[in-house]
């Protein structure tokens, strides 16, 4: 700096002319860069990224994965049968001299076989007697595989029974079953008497469960609407943890909660929790109502009056409580 503070007026005149040309010089050349990167972008437009895509995240670190005590997977099955497939010769150059066999991998497949229906038949044969000189035949005891004096056998009245309680399936399509899968051709008419001596069948252990509900700490008790040949009634439905007792009735008054639980403790002597339907009310015991319908119509009181402060704060009360 001491330099250009002390050279003379001609030295200074050069150094600015030097300086002025370079200037012009690198102006000139940085119009050529400009000029090339906007004839890059004409030729080659970048769009701008939208605002609703997201850019990929960078890929995080690898973690090693924790071993899990147990695998969720299908465990293999039990087989029934199995079948053993081994080359006869090589693929590769068909020699025949092959050495012995050894597993490669196994592979189960899961089937149900779809077979007609067998019918069994009992041929009862009577002898003649040579001391007491009268016909013997032998007693058969054919309790444990027909269904009373039908020739519909166990196995076959379960599957009925199943296709009807469990899986709610008309008769229609219960026959229809029966005639595609196994070729049997059954009328309504005769599922209809099967299904009945089923449930006589198990009528003593139908009430047997009954008794079990009405000897139980607590019974969750409900009814919803359901229609029997055409007819509107009402499935009950009283159950416990283990035990699960429905019933059809035409009413849905009280006089069917006397009849499982009575009004007082004479049938009864635990918690009944119920909505509140009114017909509970006839039980005079424990009684414990069910908390999602309760905070329900909280919630419906609080819609219905939003400003009143002394609601909201008994609401609130009984949100902690839940």
């Amino acid at each position: 700096m001491s330099d250009l503070l002390t050279a003379p007026r001609g030295e200074l005149i050069q150094l600015i002319y030097e300086l002025t040309e370079r200037i012009e010089i690198l102006e000139s050349e940085l119009a050529r860069v400009k000029a090339e990167k906007d004839n890059r972008d004409n030729n080659h437009p970048q769009t701008k990224t939208p605002s609703w895509i997201k850019l990929n995240k960078k890929p995080k670190k690898k973690t090693v994965r924790k071993k899990k005590d147990a695998a969720y997977v299908r465990k293999k099955e039990t087989p029934t049968e199995r079948i053993f497939h081994t080359a006869q010769n090589c693929s590769n150059c068909g020699e025949i001299l092959l050495g012995k066999s050894t597993v490669a991998y196994m592979r189960q497949v899961i089937d149900i076989p779809v077979t007609p229906y067998t019918v069994t038949e009992h041929v009862v044969c009577r002898r003649w007697c040579l001391k007491c000189h009268k016909q013997i035949a032998p007693t058969v005891d054919l309790s444990d595989s027909v269904l009373g004096k039908k020739r519909i056998g166990i196995n076959l009245a379960v599957s009925i029974a199943t296709m009807r309680d469990r899986l709610r399936l008309p008769l229609g399509m219960i026959k229809a079953y029966l005639k595609l899968f196994h070729s049997l051709a059954l009328s309504e008419g005769e599922i209809v008497k099967i299904l009945d001596t089923v449930s006589k069948k198990g009528k003593p252990h139908y009430e047997n469960l009954l008794e079990q509900i009405r000897k139980s700490e607590s019974v969750h008790a409900d009814e919803t609407g359901g229609r029997q040949n055409g007819v509107n009634g009402y499935f009950w439905s009283f159950s416990t943890k283990n035990i699960h007792y429905l019933m059809y009735r035409k009413s849905r008054g009280k006089t069917v909660v006397e009849e499982i639980v009575g009004t007082d403790s004479e049938k009864f002597n635990g918690v009944l929790t119920t909505d509140f339907y009114a017909a509970y009310n006839t039980y005079a015991g424990f009684h414990q109502r069910c908390w999602i319908h309760f905070l329900r119509d909280i919630h419906e009181l609080k819609e219905t009056y939003k400003k009143h402060p002394p609601l909201n704060k008994w609401a609130q009360k009984i949100q902690r409580l839940y």
